[in-house]
């Protein structure tokens, strides 16, 4: 693959930060009920623009950071739990620092965290595809992807289409 995610840093006032790390390749979490394991799919996912929200606020932590390794560079990737901007740092060439939208958009498709997910496997235009039985169109989304390769307990077994 062209890019892993290398850490996941989940910070806060007074907290001590979440960190887990991660190595190129394929990742297990695994562990006992009730350690973190579907926080940390969560945030991955919050990350890819998803906007359920996956830690409560008033647990203390107020930021999500992920840092990944590109084939030429790093991102480092900061979200505030409640907002839909990522702020993105890019040492990699290809991909612009700014803030970017978490919202999949025609209208300013550029700024959104989708295009730069997708960028990253080489997808680097706007792409339209069909939604539904009546031919509907959406934009093609790094979402539309992701889950067919992050799975959580309840996608494991599960009589959907991916």
């Amino acid at each position: 693959m062209s890019f892993y995610i290398q850490k996941i840093i989940v910070t806060g006032l007074e907290k001590t930060d979440s960190v887990i790390e991660l190595s190129n390749g394929l990742n297990i979490i695994y562990g006992p009920s009730n350690t973190g394991k579907t926080y940390i799919v969560k945030c991955i996912d919050y990350m890819f623009g998803y906007d359920k929200e996956p830690i409560d606020i008033s647990m203390g932590y107020q930021h999500i950071e992920i840092i990944v390794k590109t084939m030429n560079g790093i991102l480092k990737m900061k979200r505030k739990i409640g907002e839909n901007k990522i702020q993105v740092d890019s040492t990699d060439p290809n991909i612009s620092s700014g803030k970017y939208s978490t919202k999949a958009s025609q209208k300013n498709y550029d700024k959104t965290i989708n295009s730069v997910w997708l960028s990253l496997i080489g997808i680097n235009e706007m792409h339209l595809v069909i939604k539904n039985e009546n031919y509907n169109k959406q934009i093609l989304s790094w979402r539309t992807f992701s889950h067919m390769f992050m799975l959580t307990e309840t996608k494991i077994i599960s009589g959907h289409s991916v």
